[in-house]
């Protein structure tokens, strides 16, 4: 029996809990700010954009700079992700209890408590709330859904320290590589041994076919491979089989992680990467960005003698914070890569912050220019963009796929480019403010007409395909040629996947979660939807062949690129699985 935990015991883990990088980020902050006071104006209250900057204000870059440091500032109060305020609610009414406190209400708010410190990242106190929440289990009176769900959320949550303390704090070349083995194997076994123990109380306690036994069989396998004891010590009625884990393809090349090796693995959170060459030499320089709103935007410059150094500061890159996406281009036409850098993504009306265009200026240093491209007169949560020139005068125009979601009702941008550094937004012109909750952009010209078309992937509704009318002007054709699906979507590209001369049409799909990937590899019937291969057919029209491709399979990718891996001529693609996970605790049918 596991013993109880007091209020005490729960205050020590939050005083052990590790928090120095999260004080030396507010540092960095703190002292931006002071640097930048005066520079900036205050927030609009109606839209969230910074308004019109002081007389003190010397450029665009210092009023970016400024403005994303406010935004890191307001982050702990704001962020519905990044923020406390779910820990801040719950905490004083779970410190008024009493600390022998029983029943139903002590029992929810505790797990209530435990998952926002786990969401959070202090892994610790969450555990310890999830813990008492666990133990006060039979004086609470909850429903098989409801105990399930927390011994579930429990197994999850130890899962996860395992993965913290030795996927992130020692990551290896073969880290959180399926299948593990080697240098991806755990050293401090606290984490999956515990995991275990939760996962197997799910699956003793549930049918085989629902949700909750199907995820945990999943976690259960892999929190086994993490400590080397698959597929040997798997409770045999658990057991995935092995060849599940195994590529289908002997010959394809494998690649190995040397990030480490060359001071590339920076400890932040999902974000965005560039390899391409910033400075003209021949080499292929880094660029990286993370979702972290205090997060730095870091430029590595390629040594040409196989290292890279980070060149962040000189380039005068400090201070510009977040992006979960980035795009390059050179969107002036000099010669020289710049960087678009895509902030606010999922945050809804808390994520109106503005994005950067940032311009190469050709001597290895940096300046954004957003505002005074035009670029950040509205601020909109935005995921998603892509360059082409839609109107061919020869400058790169911009679409940005802003997200509509959670009560904010935000149209996308398509930003002309007026040939001298500034741009106009003509997407109502256009026709293609979208109003989705857009995922994926991509250009092609589908049909051959010389005038570039844009799909725009939209997660919840059904996606566009706006052809070109060749007029400054765009029509919907998406559901007209088949091609509107998945409604679940999320990144998506044009390519010419076949070789023959045609644009073809990948849209990915969001929909599977964990319990999907256990049914399909157990070779059990399981209902979710599938992403698309749209192969074009030369006139215009498209034909979905992803099950004859083999794509028939739960991908969950947030992020995803192509290219020709195996030097075969033949393109392929890697899919950025996101971590699958159950629904919230409201779908109280899936733990029965």
């Amino acid at each position: 029996m596991t013993p109880t935990i007091s209020r005490k015991v729960l205050r020590s883990a939050r005083s052990n809990t590790a928090h120095a990088f999260v004080g030396c980020r507010a540092l960095c902050v703190a002292l931006i700010l002071i640097l930048i006071s005066g520079c900036s104006g205050e927030p609009d209250a109606e839209t969230g954009s910074p308004a019109a900057p002081g007389e003190s204000q010397s450029s665009g870059h210092e009023r970016m700079v400024a403005a994303l440091a406010k935004i890191a500032q307001d982050t702990p109060t704001e962020s519905p992700f990044l923020g406390t305020k779910k820990i801040d609610e719950l905490k004083p009414q779970v410190e008024a209890l009493d600390d022998d406190a029983t029943g139903r209400e002590a029992c929810e708010l505790n797990f209530k408590l435990g998952e926002a410190y786990v969401r959070h990242g202090d892994l610790e106190v969450g555990i310890a709330h999830l813990k008492r929440a666990y133990e006060l289990i039979p004086t609470a009176n909850l429903s098989q859904g409801q105990t399930v769900l927390m011994r579930f959320k429990l197994g999850v949550a130890y899962l996860r320290m395992g993965e913290t303390k030795n996927c992130c704090a020692r990551n290896t070349p073969e880290s959180c590589v399926l299948p593990i083995r080697g240098g991806g194997l755990h050293t401090h076994l606290e984490g999956s041994t515990n995991a275990i123990r939760y996962f197997k109380e799910v699956l003793d306690s549930t049918d085989s076919k629902t949700t909750a036994h199907l995820s945990s069989l999943w976690l259960l396998n892999i929190a086994y491979m993490t400590l080397g004891g698959y597929p040997d010590k798997v409770p045999s009625e658990f057991l995935i089989p092995a060849h599940n884990f195994l590529s289908e393809v002997d010959d394809f090349p494998r690649f190995v992680n040397i990030a480490q090796k060359l001071g590339l693995n920076r400890f932040n959170l999902s974000g965005s990467v560039i390899a391409d060459d910033f400075n003209n030499d021949g080499y292929l320089d880094i660029i990286s960005s993370t979702w972290d709103t205090t997060g730095q935007l870091r430029f590595f410059t390629n040594d040409a003698d196989g290292t890279f150094s980070d060149r962040t500061a000189e380039a005068g890159l400090v201070g510009l914070f977040g992006g979960l996406n980035m795009l390059q281009t050179d969107f002036n036409n000099d010669g020289n890569l710049d960087i678009m850098v895509f902030r606010g993504a999922w945050l809804a009306a808390a994520g109106q912050h503005p994005n950067s265009l940032i311009r190469n200026n050709g001597d290895g240093t940096f300046t954004d220019v957003t505002f005074e491209a035009g670029l950040g007169e509205v601020h909109y949560p935005t995921l998603s963009g892509a360059w082409a020139d839609f109107d061919n005068d020869g400058d790169l125009d911009l679409f940005v796929g802003n997200e509509t979601a959670n009560g904010l009702r935000v149209p996308c941008q398509l930003f002309r480019n007026n040939g001298d550094e500034t741009f106009t937004d003509v997407a109502r012109s256009a026709g293609i403010e979208n109003f989705g909750y857009t995922k994926g952009t991509t250009w092609g010209d589908f049909n051959g007409d010389r005038f570039p078309d844009l799909y725009v992937s939209n997660y919840d509704s059904p996606n566009r395909l706006y052809k070109n009318n060749g007029d400054g002007t765009f029509t919907d054709v998406a559901e007209k040629l088949g091609v509107d699906r998945p409604i679940s979507s999320f990144p998506t590209w044009f390519w010419d996947y076949d070789n023959d001369g045609v644009l073809d049409l990948f849209v990915s799909s969001y929909a599977g979660r964990v319990y999907h990937l256990a049914a399909h590899y157990l070779g059990k019937s399981t209902v979710y939807e599938r992403p698309r291969l749209y192969r074009g057919d030369g006139i215009g029209g498209f034909t979905n062949v992803a099950a004859k491709q083999g794509l028939n399979i739960p991908m969950l990718p947030m992020g995803s690129n192509f290219g020709d891996l195996d030097n075969d001529g033949y393109l392929d693609f890697l899919s950025r699985y996101r971590r699958p996970q159950l629904r919230e605790p409201d779908a109280q049918h899936d733990f029965r």
